[in-house]
């Protein structure tokens, strides 16, 4: 049966539970998640943020999140805020939106003037 012949609910229930074959042509493999834990983080205009402690995908993205000045911030990983990546030393050079590192810090002892 091809699938193109199910034109109805009830000729799709014949499906169920049925194993489908597919040209490996057709399939694309999904690229292993990259590691990020234990790489330290390099901000153009706030330094050394410190190293990557965790990681979160909510689908639209992943987020990296560290401890900045006992506060924990939480950055989404985006190609245009990477500014460069050394793998071999474990180093991300990165550009935060403006303002999303201060977020972080507002209302906390460890806060610059900015």
């Amino acid at each position: 049966m091809l699938l193109e012949e199910i034109t109805s609910v009830e000729k799709a229930k014949t499906l169920i539970g049925k194993s489908v074959f597919i040209e490996a042509k057709y399939v694309e493999e999904e690229e292993a998640d990259f590691d990020w834990i234990g790489y330290e983080v390099i901000d153009e205009k706030h330094g050394l943020l410190g190293k990557v402690n965790g990681m979160s995908d909510n689908g639209q993205q992943v987020l990296l999140s560290l401890e900045y000045k006992g506060n924990e911030v939480i950055l989404p990983l985006v190609e245009d805020f990477i500014k460069s990546l050394d793998e071999k030393a474990k180093r991300l050079h990165y550009q935060a939106p403006e303002g999303l590192i201060d977020i972080y810090l507002e209302g906390s002892d460890n806060s610059e003037e900015v």
